[in-house]
Order: C-alpha cells, then sequence, then structure tokens
C-alpha cells in the first residue's frame, strides 16, 4: 500500500506537467490568394478574425475553425462575388488560403474551399 502511494503521486505530477507544458501561441491571420476579387476578399476579411490563440501543432484546426463564421454570412458573399462579375448560376467554387504567422515567423496555411450559387428568394 505505501508503494501504491508514491507512484501514484509520481504519475499525478507527470501529468499535471504534461499539461501546464502545452504551448499556445497567437497567430495572426490573413486572407491569400483571392485578390483578384477585391469586395469578395474585404468581405471575407470582415469575419475572419485578425488573430487566433492556438495550440501548437493543432493550429490549422483553430484556423479552419473560425473559417466556420463564413457559413452565416452567405447571403453577403454571395452579393459581394456578385459585385466582381462573378457568374454564379452553375455556383462557383471560392478556394482561398488563411494564413497564420505566429510568433517565430512561421506561417500556417489552411485552404478553405466553399460553393456558392445565386440565392433565389
Amino acid at each position: 500500500m505505501t508503494k501504491k502511494i508514491p507512484a501514484f503521486i509520481l504519475i499525478f505530477i507527470v501529468i499535471i506537467s504534461f499539461f501546464s507544458c502545452e504551448v499556445i501561441y497567437n497567430y495572426d491571420l490573413s486572407v491569400t490568394s483571392i485578390d483578384s476579387l477585391p469586395a469578395t476578399k474585404s468581405c471575407i476579411e470582415k469575419y475572419i478574425p485578425h488573430s487566433v490563440n492556438a495550440h501548437v501543432g493543432r493550429q490549422k484546426n483553430d484556423i479552419r475553425a473560425t473559417a466556420l463564421e463564413l457559413d452565416n454570412h452567405v447571403r453577403e458573399i454571395t452579393d459581394s462575388l456578385l459585385a466582381d462579375s462573378v457568374n454564379l448560376e452553375n455556383g462557383y467554387e471560392l478556394l482561398f488560403i488563411i494564413e497564420g504567422l505566429d510568433p517565430e515567423n512561421e506561417i500556417t496555411e489552411v485552404e478553405i474551399s466553399r460553393t456558392y450559387f445565386i440565392i433565389e428568394e
């Protein structure tokens, strides 16, 4: 019994130290590869945050999650695509990249793809 208590304490300390060693960076975000669609780029940048805090090693998932906010603004993005003279009759696959710059000047790129159609009321 007395041997189990020190072993338990050792395991507890190892687990606590593991969780305390996680590194979280603040990634500065920017949208690229849609410079030919200025109205659309401006609209998307309005809904993508300027930065995100993410665990190192899982930053792509956290950056990709920020793009889910775009699903709440389909009408506005569709209007901006029309303003950029994009033909939406057969749908338009919008491909862009969200780049995350960490404090060590390393860039994480996440490709985002969404398909937009003309919305009829």
